[in-house]
């Protein structure tokens, strides 16, 4: 393929590579080894992935780099930094609003401007927050709750397992918070068996699919810019099989249409 813009050259399904042309407003470039390697680079957003070992995406202002997506994931932008390990069990994120860290289920940190919570389980639990603050020593195996009119709930070892029940028909219960999770709470819906299947349906209209380690996901989400919805599937979010960009584009709605976090 050659024209004003764009010059490339592909034997399906093997290889393709191909880069823009002096004429064109959009610097680009990619390499496709299909379904081992790509590379591609759209002014100075590049992305790189091995297909299914890793893959990486950078630009002016972040970073995201991922090993067998749920093994380690890492996100930098010049304002915070976030990494997991082993997700969900081991998460790491700070910024100028938070500070967080979780070995589930044994450590549980958290500190904002206003806020802290430090928990090492079975032993110690220390929560303060503007309205009250909570010391525990020699944690408690099992614990139940009733606040009269708004909910129940029980839990065993804190965040090893807890159901809550609330008045309004709300529920929550969760087993190591991702590795079984059945939420339907403030307009959020959660169902996860992890690493099999993780859905959130938000009130809001953003949804997101996770099946089998990350291999097919489907997402959609709003994007304040254009005030819409940007929605599309991949796999291991690298392949992108369908997504609606093109009616976006048509609309008119052009904008920063990738995922957020």
């Amino acid at each position: 393929m050659r024209n004003i813009f764009y010059n490339s050259f592909t034997l399906f399904p093997l290889v393709s590579f191909g880069k823009s042309t002096e004429a064109s407003s959009v610097k680009s470039k990619h390499f496709m080894l299909s379904p081992l390697l790509g590379y591609f680079k759209e002014n100075n957003t590049k992305k790189l992935f091995l297909f299914p070992l890793f893959s990486a995406k950078s630009t002016d202002s972040s970073f995201k780099f991922n090993v067998l997506y749920f093994l380690y994931r890492q996100k930098n932008t010049p304002k915070s930094i976030k990494i997991s390990a082993l997700w969900p069990l081991c998460e790491y994120e700070k910024s100028d609003s938070v500070k967080r860290f979780r070995f589930a289920p044994i450590y549980w940190y958290k500190k904002t401007d206003s806020t802290l919570l430090s928990s090492i389980q079975p032993l110690y639990y220390y929560n303060k927050t503007p309205k009250n603050k909570t010391f525990i020593f020699a944690w408690f195996l099992y614990r139940h709750d009733n606040e009269i009119g708004i909910s129940k709930s029980n839990s065993i070892l804190w965040k090893v397992y807890n159901k809550n029940k609330y008045q309004n028909g709300d529920y929550e219960t969760r087993f190591l918070h991702l590795v079984y999770a059945n939420v339907h709470k403030d307009g959020k819906v959660e169902k996860s068996i992890f690493p099999i299947y993780h859905k959130v349906n938000k009130a809001n209209g953003e949804k997101s699919l996770s099946v089998l380690f990350g291999f097919y996901n489907h997402y959609r989400q709003y994007k304040p810019d254009i005030q819409d919805f940007y929605e599309e599937e991949r796999l291991f979010w690298i392949l992108r099989l369908r997504s609606n960009y093109n009616q976006l584009k048509q609309a008119g709605k052009a904008g920063n249409l990738r995922r957020g976090k």
